[in-house]
């Protein structure tokens, strides 16, 4: 498939949609995704005092703690039992998680000190099962990388056309399908979970549009028109789109655009892990709530007095929240369930 029809002109490393009278601090969505990540993480590297990722396991029963602490240079690795918030001692001591840290039949994933190595931890006996090379992505029992079809999460294929264009092919790997986008430093191009979908933003004068590329029936379509800052951000299930500009928040249908939900209210939002039914959603007035997209229901989980803020669903539709002052879990109905740890004192 080829997109050269589709010509991109998108021009610096990332466009940043800030909403009138709202201030520099509520980053909504950008083309970088680089700089999206950086407003839903902290970064321990830059982050005053000590930073914890907190990671559940896939079946919500236990919590992976990652405490690094900038100052003193040290890092940490505990689990802890939701259920009853007990704090499980390893046998050894461990300073990182893999990037991947639970596989699928509910092992801990954790870096073995001073190697090039990661031990397989069952949480219920603390016991290491294996040990395995620190290939993620690749090791048995896990995801494949990135999207799981295409050569993006490699980077894809960087290209000259014949006018010296600079072009970036994406190939779906198992079926031989290429699709060729003009390349910039922004990479204003994305692939979906679903194979063979990939979508582009192509910034004109006055807008944006998003175009939708289907390698196996050979097709590319816009799906969405934007202001030319808008933002937009795929959820990971690839079945639908956040997009945002000076009309607010919209979800959209990822295969035809159709829109589902208009936030106007709302001035920044991102999906949570996983799928596409639940944001986590910042209104005018600071507070953030996980809004349910078919219901409309919201939980409110803080305010942007904490800067950063990561939502996992449990089961039961429990809440596990991060922020950068504690980690805890809420109720389906936003009440307090347990704390699990404080992350600053």
């Amino acid at each position: 498939m080829n997109a050269r029809n589709t010509r991109s002109s998108v021009g610096s490393a990332s466009r940043i949609l800030v909403l009138g009278g709202i201030g520099l601090s509520l980053l909504v969505v950008s083309f970088g995704d680089a700089v999206f990540a950086g407003f839903l993480r902290p970064n321990p590297k830059h982050d005053s005092g000590p930073h914890v990722r907190a990671e559940p396991s896939c079946d919500g029963r236990w919590l992976a703690l990652e405490t690094v602490d900038a100052h003193c240079a040290t890092s940490r690795v505990e689990i802890i039992e939701c259920a009853t918030g007990r704090v499980c001692a390893l046998d050894r001591q461990y300073t990182a998680l893999s990037p991947i840290p639970w596989s699928a039949d509910g092992l801990l994933r954790a870096r073995v000190p001073g190697s090039d190595r990661v031990d397989w931890i069952d949480p219920r006996t603390l016991a290491a099962t294996k040990s395995t090379p620190d290939h993620d992505g690749h090791a048995q029992g896990l995801a494949a990388s990135g999207d799981g079809w295409s050569d993006a999460y490699r980077g894809g294929q960087s290209l000259r056309a014949s006018d010296g264009r600079a072009i970036m092919r994406i190939t779906w790997r198992e079926r031989g399908l290429t699709c060729d986008l003009d390349d910039s430093p922004s990479k204003p191009w994305r692939t979906s979970r679903v194979p063979g979908i990939v979508y582009q933003a192509l910034r004109g004068a006055r807008s944006t549009e998003i175009v939708r590329h289907d390698l196996e029936h050979d097709e590319a379509a816009t799906i969405a028109t934007l202001e030319q800052n808008g933002g937009w951000r795929i959820s990971n299930d690839g079945e639908r789109i956040l997009c945002s500009d000076h009309s607010g928040l919209r979800v959209l249908a990822a295969q035809d655009g159709r829109e589902i939900v208009h936030l106007p209210s709302a001035v920044s939002a991102w999906w949570i892990e996983g799928g596409h039914d639940r944001l986590v959603v910042q209104r005018a007035d600071g507070q953030r709530f996980v809004h349910e997209v078919e219901t409309g229901a919201d939980v409110r989980v803080g305010d942007n007095s904490v800067p950063h803020c990561i939502v996992h669903v449990l089961p039961g539709e429990r809440l596990l929240v991060q922020t950068d002052e504690e980690v805890r879990i809420l109720r389906a109905d936003g009440g307090l369930e347990r704390l699990l740890a404080r992350t600053k004192s």
